[in-house]
Formats: structure tokens, sequence, C-alpha cells
């Protein structure tokens, strides 16, 4: 259709590759092996990313995508602006990587590919409840014949100045409340931290400055040591110059893991098999106990609940000790190499 449009009409545009992906922090990095996938095996088409537009610092970081459309995705079926019928005209192929459909499937039909990838496709494979995140979109891309590399995840960030003292930065939020570890237990970790001598960091995304400022009361920390409403671009440079990021299951998890920085997080109702990272697992460590819940229940689950402050802390305090055996210089060269 398409084609034929570019024939009938004159165009001297180049096709275009619409790609459905309207979801949050997390799901862009973990949908990145596949954007990156679909990328090389289209080089000569116009990338179009539906997603939201808070990521757009990241989708510009990562170079992949040609053109971002801000799609609401709080919804089962994503929300497009009026732009997006204007944006997308010439649409050759249309993945969908937001979910099984069939709505987001109705939604990319809207534009009339000539192909369309998708869950509920002609010739796709059987949806995978338990498998991870990642793979999940390489082996649908694997079906029609395009090959991802499911570590590919990485973002090259300048580091600016070397810091002399890394620090543990904590991030308290998540998307739900049985993704987060109570606060008195945050405090406590960080007031460990402290004693042993490390300073200590409180980030915040949107919507939870008041949860971070908590912690930074309840555990004696400075307020110039939260950072909170400085937008997605300045944040991931902040994350890159940590020497380890402390977390629930959430983006920032993610981030840290396409950051090569250390990371320890603390998972609840979804196992790290679904979710957790997937490369250079000597960088980041999981804590689980084994026990799935709701991960959007009203409460912390009892997995969460069972991790204690003291074995954060030992796991915090070994990933601090692999930063100090080497100088912010060697670490940065190391950084250097496994991401160019």
């Amino acid at each position: 259709m398409a084609a034929l449009r570019r024939l009938l009409t004159g165009s001297q545009s180049r096709a275009q590759l619409v790609v459905l992906r309207a979801l949050g922090l997390g799901d862009f990095l973990t949908g990145l092996p596949a954007l990156r996938a679909l990328r090389r095996a289209f080089p000569d088409h116009e990338m179009v990313l539906l997603t939201q537009r808070a990521l757009a610092p990241l989708v510009k970081l990562d170079g992949t995508v040609d053109l971002l459309v801000d799609a609401d995705g709080t919804r089962a079926v994503p929300r497009l602006p009026d732009v997006a019928a204007a944006a997308i005209t010439d649409c050759d192929v249309a993945v969908n990587l937001h979910g099984r459909g069939p709505q987001s499937d109705w939604l990319l039909r809207a534009f009339e590919p000539a192909e369309t990838i998708s869950y509920g496709g002609k010739g796709a494979p059987e949806w995978d409840d338990s498998e991870h995140e990642v793979d999940r979109w390489c082996r649908l891309l694997a079906s029609a014949r395009i090959k991802a590399d499911r570590t590919d995840q990485r973002l090259v960030v300048d580091p600016g100045p070397l810091l002399a003292e890394p620090f543990v930065l904590l991030h308290p939020g998540a998307s739900a409340p049985a993704r987060c570890w109570p606060l008195d237990r945050w405090a406590r970790l960080a007031r460990m931290l402290v004693e042993r001598g490390y300073r200590v960091k409180v980030s915040a995304g949107p919507g939870e400055r008041d949860a971070a400022a908590s912690l930074i009361a309840a555990a004696d920390l400075q307020s110039e040591d939260l950072i909170a409403d400085i937008g997605l671009g300045a944040f991931y440079e902040r994350l890159a110059e940590a020497g380890c990021l402390v977390s629930g299951d959430t983006g920032v998890a993610h981030l840290a893991s396409a950051l090569e920085t250390r990371s320890v997080t603390l998972f609840g109702p979804v196992s790290p098999a679904e979710w957790g990272p997937t490369i250079d697992s000597d960088r980041h460590i999981a804590i689980w106990f084994g026990e799935r819940g709701d991960p959007h229940a009203e409460r912390p689950s009892r997995a969460l609940l069972r991790i204690t402050p003291h074995l954060v802390f030992d796991a915090v305090t070994d990933q601090m000790r692999q930063v100090d055996t080497a100088s912010p210089l060697e670490d940065f060269a190391y950084r250097s190499q496994v991401l160019l």
C-alpha cells in the first residue's frame, strides 16, 4: 500500500517503519535490542517510534529512531494525537512491540502498512507470560527472520569530570506500592552506608519527590543530596556518575544496566527472570526471595518485605568495593571499552 501510494503521488519521501511501544522507561530500554535490530533490517526506511514524549532524551541519545510521535500509553489502547496522522503518511512496515493485541494491532492497521509484525499476526509465535521482556520481542522478530541481540542495550554517555568519590544513589520510588520497599528500611540502609563512609544521594522520578524528601529527612541526609525535578536527560547523566544504584524493580534499574552503572535491584512481586538485567551480571545484583504476587497491589509484596537493610547493605558494599578497586580513570576506561 505504501509503495503504491508513493507511485501514485510521485512522493520522494522514504517509506516508513512504524513501531509501537507506548510504554515507560524500563519498557523502552528492554525494547532496545528489538528496535536496533529493526533499524539494521530496514536501513533505508524512516523509523517512527510511537512512545511517550518524556522518553525523548533517551531516544535522541540512542540515535536509532528518526522520529518520535508522542503516544499516551497509560491505557490498554494507546491514544495518539492528531500529529500522528500528519507524521505517518507512508507506512510500509508496522511493528507491534506494545502488547499481544488485538487493540494495539488495530491501531497500527489504521496506517495501512504493507506488512505488520505482531504477536497477533499470521505465523507469529505464541505469547509466553513467563518470558523475559527482552527475549519476548527478540523472539517475535526472529519469527520474521530478523536477528536481534538480547544484550544490545548499552547507552553511551559522556561521564563528564571524573568523580573522586563515587556515590551510592538510592531510588525509593516505583510504579506501584507492591514494588516499593518501606521507607524506614530505605532510611536504615542510608544511615548504614553513611556510617561506613559512603556518600549517599536520593533520586526521585515524576510524582516521587515527596517520598524521596521524606527519606532525606529520615536518614539525616542533606537537602542537596536530593536529585529530583531535573528531567530525564540530566538524570541519566547523574546516574552515569554514580558508583552504585539501589532501586526497586523499576525503570531506573534498566537505565543503570544500559549505562554500565553498578546496581542492586530489589525484586518483589515479579521475578528477575522476567524483568532483571540481561547484560554484565557481575555488575548488577538482583535480590529476590522467589515469591510472586500482584505487581499492582496497594501494599509491598511479601517477597519484597523479606529483604532486610543488612542484606542490601552487604550487596551495596560489595559493589562499591568493585568500584574502589580501580581508580575512576580505570573504571571509565573499562566503561568506554565495553560501550563502544
